[in-house]
C-alpha cells in the first residue's frame, strides 16, 4: 500500500471515529432561545437534486420552514441549479467537497469550525450516506430529522444504527425511490392532498428566454442531444456502439450536440472522430443555464442513467435512458401523476438478470454476480450495459420517430 493511500486509510478512521464518539459522549447541547436557521445536509449529484426540489418544498412547509431559515451542505453543481430555483432565492448554501471531508483532517476540522459550532433548529439529513452521517454527529440541533428509511448494508448498518439513535423524527420513505418520486403512505407528512408525486417538477421561470450559446449557427438546424457519459464510467456505453446511434441519427438528418462535462471534452473527441465536424459538435464549456437550454432546444436526447435525463424530463424534451439494472426500476420509471410540462423518458435496457438490483441489495454494481464482477475489473463495464447492442437503441428511437410523425 502506498503512502498516500495510507494517510488517506487513517485520515477516514480518525474523521470517523471522532465523529461517533463526539455525538456519542457529549450531551446534546441545550437549544438556544431565538435559533431559527435549519441546517439541510444533501449529499446528491445534481440528478439527485432536480428531483429533490419538491419534497424539499414540501418538507420545508411540513416543518414550518422560512427560506431565509435554510442552509443547504450540498455539493458545487447542485447548489449552483438550486441557486436557480424561484422557490429557493433566500435560501444559503455551504457548498462541501464531501470526499475532501471525509478524507482530508484538515478540511474536516476547518469546516466543522466555520459551520458546524453553530446552533441549528433543525438537521434534516436528505439521502443516504456515510458523509450525510458524519456531518450530522458534528452538528449541533435541537432536532435531527432523517429522510430515508433504515436500509443500510455492510459497513453502513453500525454508523446508520448510532445514527439513528441520535435523531427525534424520522420521515419514513420506504426507500430513496419514494421520497423523490412519490410519498410513501407510512410517512408522517402525507396527507390525501400530496400523497401522489413526482415527475420533476420544478419551477423554470429562470429559463423563459433561452441564453445565448456558441454555436448558435449549429444549433438553428433540428439536433439532438448525446449525453455519452452517466456518474459513474462501468455504466457507459461503449464507443463504438454510440457512433453507430450518431450514425443513424445523422442519417435522419439531425445534427448532434454532444453534451459532456469540460473535463470529459477529449473522450468526447475520440467517440467522435470520423463523424462530419460540421454536423457533430461537443459543447463542454456551456454554464449550467446554457447546458439547460440546450436540452429544452433539442429534438430528443440520448443518454445514461445522469442528471440530462433528469432535466430533459424537467423541461418537456424527450430522452432515452440507456439503463443498467443497478436499481431495478427502483428510480425508472418516475412514478406518480404526470406533471404538465414534464416528459416520462423512454427506457432502455437489456433483459431482467437475476442480479438486477446489485446496488440495492449489496451497495455495489455487479453484487451477486461473478461474470459481471469479472466484466468490470477487464473492461470497466457492467455486464447489462455490455450486452446493450446499438440496435435495441435504434430500434426504440425508431419507435418514437414513427409515432411523432403519425
Amino acid at each position: 500500500m502506498r503512502t498516500g493511500d495510507i494517510k488517506k486509510l487513517f485520515a477516514r478512521v480518525y474523521i470517523l471515529l471522532k465523529s461517533i464518539l463526539k455525538i456519542t459522549i457529549k450531551k446534546q447541547r441545550e437549544h438556544e432561545s431565538g435559533v431559527s436557521t435549519n441546517l439541510i445536509i444533501f449529499t446528491g449529484l445534481l440528478g439527485d437534486a432536480v428531483f429533490v426540489i419538491e419534497p424539499l418544498r414540501r418538507l420545508r412547509q411540513h416543518y414550518k420552514i422560512r427560506d431565509e431559515d435554510v442552509v443547504i451542505a450540498t455539493r458545487s453543481a447542485p447548489a449552483e441549479f438550486m441557486r436557480l430555483i424561484d422557490g429557493l432565492s433566500g435560501v444559503k448554501f455551504y457548498e462541501v467537497d464531501f470526499k475532501r471531508y471525509c478524507e482530508d483532517i484538515g478540511y474536516f476540522n476547518n469546516f466543522n469550525r466555520q459551520y458546524l459550532k453553530t446552533a441549528y433548529n433543525d438537521i434534516i439529513i436528505f439521502q443516504q450516506s456515510r458523509t450525510a452521517s458524519v456531518m450530522n454527529f458534528n452538528s449541533n440541533g435541537r432536532r435531527r430529522i432523517q429522510v430515508w428509511d433504515d436500509v443500510p448494508r455492510g459497513a453502513w448498518r453500525l454508523i446508520n444504527r448510532i445514527n439513528r439513535r441520535h435523531l427525534t423524527d424520522v420521515v419514513v420513505t420506504g426507500g430513496f425511490d419514494c421520497l423523490i418520486n412519490r410519498y410513501s403512505r407510512t410517512s408522517d407528512i402525507v396527507t390525501e392532498e400530496n400523497s401522489k408525486v413526482i415527475n420533476p417538477k420544478i419551477e423554470w421561470n429562470t429559463f423563459v428566454c433561452d441564453t445565448e450559446l456558441s454555436g448558435k449557427c449549429f444549433l438553428q438546424n433540428p439536433f439532438v442531444v448525446i449525453s455519452p457519459f452517466s456518474s459513474s464510467d462501468i455504466r457507459n456505453l461503449a464507443d463504438v456502439k454510440l457512433r453507430s446511434v450518431m450514425g443513424f441519427i445523422l442519417n435522419c438528418g439531425y445534427n448532434i450536440a454532444v453534451s459532456v462535462l469540460s473535463d470529459r471534452i477529449n473522450d468526447a473527441k475520440h467517440i467522435i472522430n470520423g463523424l462530419p465536424p460540421d454536423k457533430v459538435k461537443i459543447f463542454g464549456n456551456t454554464s449550467l443555464t446554457e447546458w439547460i437550454s440546450l436540452i429544452r432546444s433539442a429534438e430528443f436526447l440520448i443518454g445514461m442513467d445522469s442528471a440530462s435525463i433528469h432535466i430533459a424530463s424537467a423541461v418537456g424534451t424527450q430522452a432515452f435512458c440507456c439503463l443498467s439494472g443497478k436499481d431495478d426500476e427502483n428510480i425508472y420509471p418516475y412514478r406518480g401523476e404526470s406533471v404538465e410540462g414534464t416528459c416520462q423518458p423512454i427506457l432502455i435496457k437489456t433483459k431482467r438478470k437475476e442480479c438486477f438490483g446489485c446496488f440495492i441489495k449489496g451497495n455495489v454494481e455487479g453484487y451477486g454476480n461473478v461474470e459481471c464482477r469479472k466484466m468490470i475489473k477487464s473492461t470497466g463495464t457492467v455486464l447489462c450495459m455490455s450486452e446493450l447492442t446499438a440496435e435495441e437503441i435504434i430500434f426504440k428511437i425508431k419507435e418514437y420517430l414513427r409515432c411523432e410523425k403519425g
